[in-house]
């Protein structure tokens, strides 16, 4: 696990927190998938993207 402080983050980063299980169903992906993805990112994927 990695913590992150706030005040080190940029003004410009958006942060998405992913439930695997939940993706899985709406992407309707199999359960062969969504046990690779959970194997992968754990329960729980977080994506960070810079805001232009």
């Amino acid at each position: 696990m990695e913590r992150v402080e706030a005040d080190k983050l940029s003004k410009r980063t958006s942060t998405k927190v992913w439930n695997v299980q939940e993706f899985c169903r709406r992407q309707n992906l199999c359960q062969k998938e969504e046990w690779r993805l959970t194997r992968l990112f754990g329960r729980f994927a977080i994506v960070s993207m810079e805001v232009v």
